[in-house]
């Protein structure tokens, strides 16, 4: 049976609490001992009245004395211990969600499309919240003994008492419980627009180079403040109503405690109670907002860690692009191309029937769209709707897709460059220094170092801003042969090159490649075009033209394509 929509993100949420689950039961019994010692301190100062004080007894006033020392060391230590035990729970469940947020957005069959901004709202605010379910169950735990002794010896004191108490505090406890419902929805709105903010922020970081070529500072500032005053009048509304859900519980908990201090003082005037007994009333019912609050925080809590707790799942359970149900490994079968395209078809693509051999280099000239979806289908970051990709002899879908991206690199013109060094950026998939040494010389990344202050040890930048965009691509090229794949699926490598060093390196890099690997080069360019054994050109989604680059340019159509 299906799940109710109201029990989905509990299941992220019990998922999480069960792996640190000894903590959280640690932590909640010391709480309850601390809880449980906490309301004996108003029974003993009673006791202390009526047994040593009362009577003038000093002897028994020190061993009282020596008793209240007791129960406050023990206290102490028992909400040291639960406390702390608590506050690593949530630190660890916090981290577990985390780990569970980037085990899914790197999940190598992918789904995950949302902004860098939401996913990293996820594994920082949501996560904190989801990990406060220790609190949430430790807090509500711990008060419960406390309620409980404290009902208890107001009811051997006095009967009344005890059952004002006994049915208050259900009651009490259930108006905690209506009021707490409406927070999911706020709590989750909150969330949602805290998110839209910090994605809008990214976003305008990650652009500022643009926005500063396009003027539009003033625009884009515009923007990322109406998304952060979103933010804040979410968070506002939110505080009010959370304000507001305290402090209409925290008064009718008041209220059941000053009907309770009222009839023990009733109760005392009339001589039915001691004093002694009377100063425990009073302290116990005072004590008791103490734990009733604990519930109030624990329901507000819960409230909030649902609603992070359906973010996560929504995420966790974005369905994947493409399936990974291989569990053999494949051989390569003798004689097979190292890529064929056999009537495929998928969004643009109407029906392609390529073969690339192995140890070639291939061009192929497409639209935007049909180069995009070529790239997917190769990277196999979406499978096609009809026809087959081979990979070596086997269908792309029989490969494990860790192990079919080990072989088949498919390297975007934007790929991103991460902070380090430039040799750093080079080497990451290399396997030993010759290859990088020959990556970095074909694609010409030795000219980027020598304009470096540090060479090829300067540092990029966050995403590559210490280079220019043709510095960037260079590395990233660099960064792709010196991986040395078997095949390696090229999209406009040198668009923010200029021409002469883009003559160079489809020269060195074809002769890195040739014979060696097979390469598929997707680009208009016609001096990577030049250097292909063969250049593929697609029309209206299916093969229209094969042949050399020189063969094609007697055609006034595919010169127009690659020389405009």
């Amino acid at each position: 049976m299906a799940d109710r929509p109201s029990e989905r993100p509990l299941k992220v949420v019990r998922s999480a609490a069960r792996g640190r689950r000894r903590d959280i039961a640690v932590g909640s019994v010391f709480v309850m001992l601390h809880q449980a010692s906490e309301a004996l301190v108003p029974i003993v100062i009673g006791l202390a009245i009526d047994r040593a004080v009362a009577t003038g007894d000093g002897a028994a006033l020190v061993r009282w004395i020596a008793v209240f020392a007791a129960v406050f060391g023990f206290l102490t230590t028992a909400g040291l211990v639960g406390y702390y035990t608590l506050e690593r729970a949530q630190l660890w469940i916090a981290h577990d969600v985390r780990q569970l947020v980037v085990a899914r957005v790197l999940d190598p069959r992918g789904g995950i499309h949302d902004r860098p901004g939401d996913v990293v709202s996820l594994a920082s605010d949501d996560a904190e919240t989801v990990g406060a379910v220790s609190w949430s169950l430790g807090l509500g735990l711990g008060a419960i003994p406390a309620l409980i002794g404290g009902t208890a010896f107001l009811l051997v004191t006095s009967v009344p008492l005890g059952l004002v108490v006994v049915v208050g505090v259900p009651v009490v406890v259930a108006a905690v419980g209506v009021l707490s419902r409406p927070l999911v929805g706020r709590s989750e709105q909150e969330q949602a627009a805290a998110a839209a903010a910090a994605g809008t922020a990214t976003d305008l970081l990650g652009g500022l180079r643009v926005v500063k070529g396009l003027g539009a500072e003033a625009a884009a500032a515009a923007r990322c403040r109406t998304a952060s005053r979103r933010s804040l009048a979410a968070r506002l509304r939110a505080a009010r109503f959370f304000a507001g859900y305290e402090g209409a519980t925290i008064g009718v908990s008041g209220l059941l405690l000053v009907l309770v201090a009222w009839i023990g003082g009733r109760l005392a005037v009339d001589g039915d109670i001691t004093i002694g007994e009377l100063v425990a009333a009073v302290g116990l019912a005072q004590f008791l907002i103490g734990p009733l609050s604990l519930l109030v925080e624990a329901g507000g809590l819960a409230a909030s860690v649902r609603a992070a707790g359906r973010r996560v799942r929504t995420l966790v359970e974005r369905p994947v692009d493409v399936d990974d149900t291989s569990d053999h490994r494949p051989t390569d079968r003798a004689g097979a191309p190292a890529l064929r395209l056999a009537g495929v078809a998928s969004g643009p693509l109407r029906s392609i029937d390529l073969d690339v051999a192995t140890g070639s280099v291939i061009g192929i000239v497409a639209e935007p769209a049909e180069a995009t979806e070529i790239l997917r289908m190769l990277g196999r970051r979406r499978d096609p709707t009809d026809g087959a990709v081979e990979v070596f002899g086997t269908h792309a879908a029989d490969w494990p897709i860790d192990e079919l991206r080990d072989r088949v690199m498919v390297c975007s013109h934007d790929s991103t460059l991460f902070d380090g060094s430039v040799r750093e950026q080079v080497s990451v998939r290399a396997i030993d220094q010759d290859r990088v040494d020959a990556a970095i010389t074909a694609s010409t990344v030795t000219e980027v170092a020598e304009k470096l202050r540090d060479g090829l040890d300067s540092s990029v930048g966050e995403r590559g801003r210490r280079l220019s965009g043709g510095q960037r691509q260079r590395v990233v090229l660099a960064r792709a042969l010196a991986a040395d794949t078997d095949v390696l699926v090229l999209h406009d490598p040198t668009t923010a090159v200029d021409a002469t060093t883009e003559h160079v390196i489809a020269e060195r890099f074809a002769r890195l490649r040739r014979n060696r690997s097979t390469t598929v080069v997707v680009t208009t360019s016609p001096a990577l075009l030049a250097v292909c054994d063969e250049v593929v050109v697609i029309a209206d989604g299916s093969v229209s033209q094969r042949g050399t680059h020189a063969d094609l340019l007697d055609d006034a159509g595919y010169r127009e394509r690659v020389l405009r």
